[in-house]
């Protein structure tokens, strides 16, 4: 629909137009965020594994990947992800939902570990999850396929995904406010979407009519959904966006140096959290009260 897809989501009634208000804000405040070059120390050998040290510069060139990376990979997903919802394309929309929530998650994920290491004054632990969060593949064992030139050296699986969206359901406080989880059902059901189930088909499916022994059915080449549905696809997309711009935000005010003490870090002030809180992640944006 072209560069007037807000506008027309926004036409399609009360709900979809505020939802459509709190996503230009949210938009509108990570546009505000500059990608500031930084600084990546050369890694030796074995560094892809497992870091022999962590310095000040290992631990910006981490956070700022991982934030300035999820931001722009959002930023990328969301016009498609709107295109596919004006047309009531569910199932392919929650494809790119899926992409948007795994990379959300690996931006809470390093957020809850930063953390973690900072209150227990101790960085161990990054030495390996450093290498693990940026050089984690899927192509560990392509050896014998059409992609063995991509095998990587010393190749390592990633996080867990489960990991992850533990870490991204903690950050976003979605079971501490509203008393049940959102993150973990949200990816089980995605991930149906994904896979070869017949919950991703079910859309293309359709009774002709009913009788007592059974279903006339019959299939379609294009999804049947109902306007809730897409619209209930859009808060999950926008909750995914708002937890992975809000982590990577909060990624980038922790300062880092390194002192003859040790290393010396400090996360964000409290204006700072207000000001992600307030722009990006007050779940209000995008669940509220009539």
């Amino acid at each position: 629909m072209g560069a007037d897809i807000y506008q027309a989501l926004a036409k399609r009634g009360r709900e979809w137009a505020k939802l459509v208000e709190s996503l230009t804000r949210i938009e509108g405040a990570v546009a505000s965020i500059p990608f500031d070059a930084f600084f990546e120390p050369g890694l030796g050998p074995d560094s892809v594994l497992k870091l022999t040290s962590i310095s000040s510069a290992h631990l910006v060139a981490w956070t700022r990947h991982v934030a300035y990376g999820t931001i722009a990979r959002l930023g990328s997903l969301t016009r498609p992800c709107l295109n596919l919802l004006a047309e009531d394309d569910v199932v392919i929309a929650g494809l790119v939902e899926r992409c948007m929530l795994e990379h959300a998650a690996r931006a809470a994920h390093t957020l809850e570990c930063l953390r973690d290491s900072h209150k227990s004054s101790s960085w161990e632990s990054l030495r390996e999850l450093i290498p693990k969060t940026l050089f984690g593949t899927c192509l560990t064992n392509p050896e014998g396929t059409v992609f063995e030139d991509m095998a990587e050296s010393n190749p390592q699986r990633p996080v867990k995904p489960t990991k992850l969206i533990e870490s991204l359901e903690s950050f976003a406080g979605t079971s501490e406010t509203g008393g049940t989880s959102f993150f973990p059902g949200l990816y089980a059901f995605l991930c149906d979407l994904t896979h070869a189930s017949q919950r991703a088909n079910s859309g293309f499916c359709q009774v002709v009519s009913e009788t007592g022994d059974g279903w006339l059915l019959q299939y379609l080449r294009s999804e049947s959904n109902k306007d809730e549905a897409s619209l209930g696809a859009l808060r999950g997309a926008m909750r995914c966006l708002q937890a992975g711009y809000g982590a990577s935000a909060m990624l980038l005010f922790w300062r880092f140096e390194d002192d003859r003490s040790g290393l010396l870090a400090r996360g964000p002030d409290r204006e700072e959290v207000a000001w992600v809180w307030h722009n990006i992640l007050d779940p209000n944006l995008v669940f509220w009260h009539p």
